[in-house]
């Protein structure tokens, strides 16, 4: 029985390099910054980017940015969310595994940082009612082991290879049960079918309206933006499904679809667990006693105690339950 994720996605890795790839891949990683004692957001302005309040927890932000660089975890730029109390950690692109490594080392220092300055840094994707959720996006792009991007393709009129276009389409066709374990929280579906958040398993370029957005332009620019991981995903686990769902993709020469081909995603874990178990590619990817064990635990010890919540609405006694679930402090 194999439940370690960080094997899962070193195996898939593995599949990648037999037929000739390696990965190259960097996380958006989104959280909430908390005043320890009164659990309210550290600031409540929500202003996008703005530079005020970068300056006013400077201290914090230098203090977190220093020493995950004495880490060795690759910071590319710190900014300012939607919501109050919201930050986000963009990582340096990193090929195989060491994209992982560094955004489930990262994930540990902020929290741990942010005790010393008495902050409670949280993963939980909504921390309440009229919160905009936070995510973690997968930026990711194939490369040759001879050094050349997968992806991209001059002749093409959008600049994207076959590679490409089979990669979205295996990604679009596991994209619902994938679900499950990059949404892999209760508290993860108050963020989707909401407006201005994901609601199907459809791509474009450049846009930001669908959940995976492809970016192309130069080589070393072109890859594909996995917008449906939440603030709470494991990533070993996305980078495993991610993979997963792309090789099937290129294996079967699967096309990407559009308008009427596309499918909602899942309105619930619950619903996810269940398009999960019918997936025989990442079933067999994940390994059949991971996927049994992973459900198994979430419909017992979170679906159970949550069945109070209602997902369809954003009403203040949800988020309570899920507070109180969610938001451990030491």
């Amino acid at each position: 029985m194999i439940l370690n994720t960080r094997f899962l996605a070193r195996r898939q890795l593995q599949r990648l390099e037999d037929r000739g790839y390696k990965m190259l891949s960097a996380v958006e990683m989104e959280q909430f910054f908390l005043n320890r004692t009164t659990l309210e957001p550290l600031f409540h302005e929500a202003d996008y980017n703005s530079t005020l309040i970068l300056h006013k927890h400077e201290n914090l932000l230098f203090d977190m940015q220093d020493k995950l660089t004495e880490s060795g975890i690759e910071v590319t730029s710190v900014k300012v969310e939607l919501s109050p109390g919201q930050f986000e950690f963009t990582l340096e692109p990193k090929f195989g595994i060491e994209c992982a490594d560094m955004a489930f080392r990262c994930r540990e220092a902020l929290i741990e940082v942010g005790l010393q300055h008495d902050v409670q840094v949280t993963f939980m994707p909504k921390i309440g009612a009229k919160i905009f959720p936070a995510g973690a996006h997968y930026n990711h792009s194939l490369w040759t082991l001879g050094h050349e991007c997968a992806f991209y393709d001059a002749e093409d009129p959008d600049k994207m290879s076959d590679v490409a276009r089979y990669w979205i389409g295996g990604i679009q066709k596991h994209a619902c049960a994938m679900t499950a374990v990059v949404c892999p929280t209760v508290n993860c579906y108050h963020r989707l079918h909401r407006p201005w958040t994901l609601s199907h398993n459809g791509w474009i370029i450049a846009s930001r309206v669908h959940t995976f957005r492809m970016k192309v332009g130069e080589p070393g620019s072109t890859y594909l933006e996995n917008r449906l991981p939440s603030s709470a995903s494991n990533p070993y686990l996305v980078m495993a499904a991610t993979i997963a769902a792309g090789v099937d993709g290129i294996q079967n020469k699967i096309e990407p679809v559009t308008g009427e081909g596309l499918e909602e995603l899942p309105h619930s874990l619950d619903e996810a667990l269940t398009l999960l178990e019918a997936d025989e590619v990442l079933v067999e990817a994940l390994g059949k006693d991971f996927v049994q064990m992973f459900c198994g635990i979430k419909r017992e010890l979170e679906i159970e105690k949550l069945k109070d919540v209602c997902i369809t609405e954003d009403r203040e006694e949800d988020f309570e339950m899920e507070r109180k679930m969610y938001l451990m402090t030491p």
